[in-house]
């Protein structure tokens, strides 16, 4: 991204249709997240710890946008929580949760992140979900996204559910630097049917 993300003026006039296109889009998205956080108000549960800005973070790039352009934002002194889910299959209550593709997308690019922007709060909210617990609001979930019925909306709706109920943990740098592999690229871009 540009030094000053939106300095974008003189660089414009330079570019072909599908560059000034790129910057009108990213101009676009900046303004529509600053509608949304730069005035959220900090909820007053002890659940958010300061934070007023939470990010659904897959790890793919549109996540990741969304994050790095509400750190331009966000005042420097609240966090920002990025919450990932992830279903498994049984209920062991294992702590470490699943090691599924998004839950190493997400991890890798908080860990791009926190280098990026070392001055900013990352939290990383880990949100493990059993496949029992979707299947037991399996019909709440459908009804409160109808008539939208796909499986991507199903899917998507149902991230969304669990993330909002704010039963996640906060998963520290060192433990995610211990769990991603030392062989993984350092650079992911996820690309997902919803991407």
């Amino acid at each position: 991204l540009y030094t000053s993300i939106f300095d974008l003026s003189d660089e414009v006039t330079k570019q072909s249709n599908s560059e000034r296109a790129a910057c009108v889009l990213l101009e676009l998205l900046d303004r529509a997240v600053r509608r949304r956080v730069a005035q959220a108000p900090i909820p007053s549960s002890n659940a958010t710890k300061g934070a007023s800005v939470a990010v659904l973070f897959s790890g793919g790039i549109d996540s990741v946008v969304l994050a790095a352009l509400s750190n331009t934002h966000v005042p420097k002194n609240q966090p920002i929580d990025l919450i990932n889910v992830s279903f498994h299959v049984g209920s062991s209550g294992v702590r470490s949760g699943p090691q599924s593709p998004d839950r190493l997308a997400a991890k890798l690019s908080y860990l791009e992140m926190k280098r990026r922007w070392p001055e900013r709060d990352w939290r990383f909210i880990a949100v493990d979900v059993p496949y029992e617990e979707v299947l037991k609001n399996e019909k709440h979930i459908l009804r409160i996204i109808s008539p939208l019925d796909s499986t991507m909306d199903f899917n998507i709706a149902t991230a969304f559910w669990f993330a909002g109920l704010g039963q996640g943990r906060i998963m520290g740098r060192g433990e995610i630097e211990e769990t991603v592999p030392s062989h993984s690229n350092k650079s992911v871009m996820k690309g997902g049917l919803d991407e």
